[in-house]
Order: structure tokens, then C-alpha cells, then sequence
């Protein structure tokens, strides 16, 4: 039950702060996509500022909330939040902020040809 009041939490707070700890990502070729990569650690702070309007990851990645696209419930029994951004280069990308049953939280940006999901621990 705790599980899944914390995602209901995720639209009631104005900034969320997460540490990354590791990162794997998919490519798409000809239409389809690959295998995910091995995990590589990583270790940078994730502000989600929906104040702002802003997903800031580490000092390098920006990523600017048009439009949430709200909270869904998945049927292993975790919740995600998707977001639909641009980052600073204008690409467009889903950005989705996602809790499994466990209470573990996961990062995923979404791109035409490549997907990237981050570890997160709360910071």
C-alpha cells in the first residue's frame, strides 16, 4: 500500500531531487530496436522542477515539460509519470518517472531512436 501512495505523491510536490547511480540504454536501426546495453555506473543529481518545468539532469542535460501526460498504473504493480519535453537541443522525448511494486525508482527518456534509463536513488 505504501507503494502506491508514493507515486500519487509525485504531482503534489512542486521538486523532487533524485541521485542517478547507474544508466543502460537502446538504440532503434531499421525500425526496431536492440538490446539494452550493460549498466554504466553514473552519478549525478535529477531535479524534476514542475514549477518550472524543468528536468535537470547532472550540468549538462535539461529536459522542458510541455505537457504531463499524468500518472498510470502498470500491470506488475508499479506506477509511472510521463512528461512530454524537449531537451536542449529541441528534440522532443518522453521523459517518464517510474516506481516499481518494490519502491524502486527508474528515469526513462524516451527518443525516436534511443531510449536511456537511469537507477535513481531519492537524494
Amino acid at each position: 500500500m505504501v507503494v502506491l501512495l508514493m507515486p500519487l505523491m509525485i504531482e503534489a510536490k512542486d521538486i523532487y531531487r533524485f541521485k542517478t547511480t547507474d544508466y543502460a540504454y537502446k538504440t532503434k536501426d531499421d525500425g526496431r530496436w536492440g538490446e539494452w546495453t550493460d549498466w554504466e555506473d553514473i552519478s549525478a543529481i535529477l531535479v524534476i522542477d514542475t514549477q518550472k518545468k524543468k528536468i535537470i539532469l547532472g550540468d549538462e542535460k535539461t529536459y522542458y515539460i510541455k505537457k504531463s501526460l499524468g500518472l498510470e498504473d502498470e500491470d506488475d504493480g508499479g506506477s509511472v509519470l510521463t512528461f512530454k519535453c524537449f531537451d536542449n537541443d529541441a528534440d522532443d522525448c518522453n521523459v517518464r518517472l517510474r516506481v516499481t511494486k518494490s519502491g524502486d525508482w527508474q528515469l526513462y527518456v524516451d527518443f525516436d531512436t534511443i531510449m536511456i534509463v537511469y537507477n535513481l536513488e531519492e537524494y
